[in-house]
């Protein structure tokens, strides 16, 4: 589902800071606010994107999917991130898939309109350049861990980074929490059930409290 935009919605993004009304609105008018329900995909691997997104609310999964058939999270998003920054540079693409880890909201601007107004807004290009890095590094963290924990200790953390964004009670299933920690859901369920045995969390339906945030930490590394 999709509404028209405001040049009030532009306004209140941090992104747009500084921008002119007349552009805003010219911005405005090529762009869209779309609603994702929970687990619709935003994004596919290797689709084509012409559209460049702004999250306004809610939270994305980025993944990628291996040869295996896994999915592979490698950063959740929330409000103020953005997607298809590729669609600013090129007709390329996409490197990753992306799905509404809840249902969220986002403001995606048609590339043809964004490319001018970025040429005469330069210091936009630099606030979407500042995340775009911190997400290649939250990539390359995710491939570290990958490759240096075992899976016990990526379930860990993984419930870690998702407590530093949605609190004690993360509003997630056994299978979300194995796709995010890159291991299967029969591992994660195992997991649960023993840090749940020892009152670290406690596993409610599609959700996960965590109990003991202390004792959880320093699990997260191998002794």
């Amino acid at each position: 589902m999709s509404t028209s935009v405001t040049l009030e919605d532009l306004k209140h993004i941090p992104l747009f800071a500084g921008a002119g009304d007349a552009d805003l609105c010219q911005l405005a008018a090529r762009a869209r606010r779309y609603t994702f329900p929970r687990g619709v995909a935003i994004l596919g691997q290797d689709w084509e994107i012409q559209t460049f997104f702004v999250i306004v609310g809610g939270s994305v999964r980025v993944f990628r999917h291996s040869r295996e058939g896994r999915d592979f999270t490698l950063w959740v998003l929330r409000a103020g991130a953005t997607l298809g920054t590729a669609a600013l540079f090129s007709r390329k693409h996409s490197l990753y898939s992306a799905a509404a880890l809840t249902e969220s909201w986002l403001i995606g601007i048609d590339r043809e309109a964004l490319v001018p107004f970025l040429d005469r807004n330069p210091r936009v290009v630099a606030r979407i350049a500042e995340p775009l890095l911190r997400g290649f590094r939250a990539a390359s963290n995710t491939l570290v861990e990958l490759a240096s924990y075992r899976a016990q200790e990526r379930i860990v953390r993984s419930l870690l980074t998702l407590r530093s964004d949605f609190g004690q009670t993360l509003p997630f299933s056994h299978q979300e929490i194995a796709d995010m920690a890159g291991t299967t859901r029969e591992t994660t369920s195992k997991v649960l059930a023993q840090l749940a045995g020892s009152r670290v969390t406690r596993s409610l339906r599609g959700s996960v409290a965590i109990l003991d945030g202390a004792r959880l930490r320093a699990l997260a590394t191998p002794a």
